[in-house]
Order: structure tokens, then sequence, then C-alpha cells
């Protein structure tokens, strides 16, 4: 974190096919954080994401001053499919504009190059969406090296705008540790962090992150796509007062 600034902090919320998304996205900019980054859930259409993406954005411009509404890749996409679903809505006028960011967890697989390639294709449409990208499967995270941490970290720079590393820890002692080796082999970039982030580790996170992206109590019980407001109240305020 750069020294006199707060830690950004975007809440992951879930799309469902009951929620109501406007609803959810107004409860989070109430409490202060900086962005969203919205995801489908299994049940939940391209077609229907990308209708409730726009509807939640247009709901947000007349209260929040150009609001950070991003989009983050959901099980049934990679982050090609995450893309080109960006652009087609844009080309079809389902989107009216890109969203703020494409969140992708792992932008080291397979597809990373074509996504590269048709990213810089597609610049004129996606305007200036940026792109954060992990390096990490979720089964492949415990044991993993220093070393590969940092070396999975650098390729995955060369491909994203910002960096992010799973927390897969609550102790923050091994939180932090991991955190600031991505930062030392990273620190052209910014660097987000997500995953297990909680009340018991911000502080220790915040010397070597520059983001937060907030998944665990964030909802009022897991799946609901319901914000919980007193709990992303309480990790926004650690943020912005973490040093």
């Amino acid at each position: 974190m750069l020294c006199g600034m707060s830690l950004e902090t975007y809440p992951l919320l879930r799309v469902t096919p009951h929620n109501n998304m406007p609803l959810q996205a107004r409860r989070a900019f109430g409490v202060g954080v900086t962005g969203i980054f919205l995801f489908p859930s299994h049940d939940v259409s391209d077609d229907q994401f990308i209708e409730t993406f726009e509807t939640t954005r247009i709901a947000l411009i007349n209260e929040v001053e150009d609001p950070f509404v991003g989009v983050m890749a959901g099980s049934n996409h990679t982050s090609e499919s995450l893309f080109e679903l960006v652009v087609g809505s844009l080309q079809s006028e389902d989107l009216s504009v890109p969203p703020s960011a494409a969140f992708v967890v792992d932008a080291q697989e397979s597809r990373s190059v074509v996504t590269t390639t048709f990213r810089a294709q597609n610049a004129t449409a996606l305007h200036n969406m940026a792109y954060f990208g992990g390096f990490e499967h979720q089964k492949s995270v415990v044991g993993q090296s220093e070393r590969s941490i940092a070396s999975n970290a650098q390729l995955v720079a060369g491909l994203v705008d910002v960096v992010v590393s799973r927390v897969d820890s609550l102790n923050p002692f091994q939180a932090a540790r991991k955190a600031e080796v991505v930062r030392q082999s990273v620190s052209q970039k910014p660097h987000a962090a997500y995953g297990r982030i909680s009340a018991r580790n911000i502080d220790q996170l915040a010397p070597y992150v520059d983001k937060l992206l907030l998944t665990h109590e964030v909802e009022s019980f897991v799946g609901s796509g319901e914000v919980c407001v007193s709990s992303l109240r309480g990790l926004v305020l650690m943020a912005k007062t973490a040093s």
C-alpha cells in the first residue's frame, strides 16, 4: 500500500436468479467501498448476468459518482470467454459501456495468451477496462513454495493490470508473508488480495497490498447474494484505518 493511502475495498457480489442486485450494490457503496465486482452463480445465464450488470450500473449512476462496477469470471467462464462475453455484449448493445474491470482467478490458464491477444485487438471497444488476474488454482494453493509463488506472480504480471494473490489462511502471519513475497516479486504492478480476508489479517496484509477483493463474511449466508451490511462495514473501516 502506498504511503498515506488507505486500502481500496471491492466486495465480490454474487448474482443469483432472485436477488435484487441494484439494492445489494447500493448497500455496498453505502458503507464506503471503492467499487464492486459482480459474478454469476452457477444457475445464472450469460444473458441474465449481463442484464443484471447493466441494470445495476445504471441504478448507481445517480447515486455514486463514477461507480466502479467490475465483472468476475464465474465457474463457467475462462478468461477468454469472459472477455468475449463483454465484447459481444458491447457490440450487441446489451452493454452501453464496458465494465470498470474484469477479474479472473487464474489468468495463467492455458488460454491466457489468447486472452491477451483478444484484449489488444478489442482495445477500442474495451476502452480502459482494467484486468485483475490471479495465478492460483484453488486446489494448488496449499504447499506452494515461496519461490513458486514469486515465479507465478511474475509470470501473470506480464498479462494483467493488477496482480491478485489468494489469501488461503486466516493466520495473519502466514497471510502477510505470502503477500510480502508477491509484493517483492511484482513491485511494479498494483497488488490485490482476495480470499480469506477478515478482521484477523487486514492489518498484517496492509503493508503489502493495495486492494482487497472481499469475499469472506460479505454475504448474510454463503450463496445468498445478500450483502451483510454490518460485516462489510466493519471490514471497510478496518481497511481504511490499517497502516
